[in-house]
């Protein structure tokens, strides 16, 4: 069995990078950069008015605190040009009046008949921004491979942007298998359960920013799963639920090697998910998971979740927060553990409760589970407010 730091490994080295396409940006939150934005112009295109005040030339107030007031200029006003010796009133976002040097805060003024006086002493370049300031025309003010955020998106379209070039998010298939499974919407007759897996996969997937998914299925057949595999392998990603392992009707791993899968590796040493199968087809990554539904919500997050990101030009990484341990739990397994667990925000700290279950068929103890505890094998004793490192699951709202 492959450690799972070696299956990561070789699910990463195993991706294709994924081709480009435009979107709108307020659709391109999450997604990849693929061009550098150039500034079309200076930032800011004039001389901006930083605070609400009067615009002045600091050799006025050399020999006098008392200037004349002459005239206004408000955000996207015409800004007239300051007469020596006078002062104009300004407001944030402005145009600074041609012939002035400083800026002074309304609050450091006061009204004196048809004049202004200044309190304290006026600087030079104080409380504007000069033209340019922020970047100049030709400047890279976004470069290539930043992942978007809202104020990447303010910033695209400060550069006149509507439409952005991203990386391809991977069409993803999910093939459930297995005679027992029904529609979720299907009252399950004695010798049969309803499909989850699928919807799990699907949540994981949508959560995860991908768009086109497929849901199929396919009985412990030989031809009709052989069929449904066929047509599940034209999209950049498959997940199949069940059929993995070592049983008579695990058909899976042999179909694929029928239809020119390159297996790359197959069983892991991790508890849930030990028969996770892991191959390619050309740009195609098909990964097989355990029937067990949290093996294949663990499968996702662990590998699918990694290779969705090298595919898109993200850290596969999986980032980690410290929460501290609610109460005493014993944690033991002969392979390296993934436990479930719940972290909430206290206000302060997040607080971490394990969510022990009787497997991994089990989905009823950990249906609040937001995050993953991992474990190298063993024993582990823990104790109420050990500070502990835990993965969240996907998206999964935390607090």
């Amino acid at each position: 069995m492959l450690p799972v730091s070696d299956a990561i490994d070789r699910i990463l080295n195993a991706c294709p990078t994924l081709s480009s396409t435009s979107v709108p940006i307020e659709h391109s939150i999450g997604r990849v950069l693929r061009e550098e934005i150039a500034a079309p112009n200076d930032f800011p295109p004039f001389p901006r008015v930083m605070m609400d005040g009067y615009a002045v030339r600091t050799d006025d107030l050399t020999a006098t605190n008392i200037l004349p007031l002459r005239g206004e200029a408000a955000a996207g006003g015409v800004a007239q040009p300051l007469q020596s010796g006078t002062c104009v009133q300004v407001m944030t976002g402005a145009r600074l009046p041609q012939g002035a040097d400083a800026v002074v805060m309304v609050e450091e003024t006061e009204r004196v008949g048809d004049g202004v006086r200044f309190r304290g002493a006026v600087l030079k370049n104080q409380h504007f921004a000069p033209q340019g300031e922020e970047a100049r025309r030709g400047d890279v003010v976004v470069p290539l491979g930043t992942i978007i955020t809202p104020v990447t998106v303010a910033t695209l379209a400060h550069a006149g942007r509507t439409q952005v070039q991203v990386a391809r998010q991977p069409k993803l298939a999910i093939v459930s298998t297995g005679d027992e499974l029904v529609p979720v919407d299907q009252e399950p007759l004695h010798n049969q359960i309803r499909d989850s897996n699928s919807w799990s996969l699907t949540a994981q997937a949508l959560a995860d920013g991908l768009t086109e998914v497929r849901r199929l299925y396919a009985p412990d057949d030989h031809g009709k799963l052989r069929a449904t595999l066929a047509d599940a392998l034209v999209d950049d990603i498959v997940v199949i639920s069940g059929g993995v392992s070592a049983g008579k009707y695990d058909l899976v791993p042999k179909i694929l090697e029928e239809l020119e899968v390159e297996e790359i590796f197959h069983k892991v040493f991790s508890k849930p998910g030990k028969p996770v199968w892991f191959g390619r087809r050309n740009d195609t990554l098909v990964f097989g998971a355990p029937g067990n539904p949290l093996a294949t919500v663990v499968t996702f997050h662990v590998y699918v979740r990694a290779a969705i990101a090298r595919m898109t030009g993200k850290d596969p990484r999986q980032p980690r927060l410290v929460g501290v341990l609610n109460e005493d739990v014993t944690y033991e397994s002969a392979r390296d553990l993934f436990a479930f667990v719940c972290a909430d925000w206290d206000g302060s700290t997040i607080r971490v409760t394990p969510l022990l279950g009787k497997g991994s068929a089990d989905v009823f103890a950990p249906a609040r589970a937001n995050a993953l505890l991992r474990l190298a094998a063993g024993k582990h004793k823990l104790s109420r407010g050990d500070q502990l490192e835990i993965e969240i699951l996907g998206t999964a709202a935390l607090f």
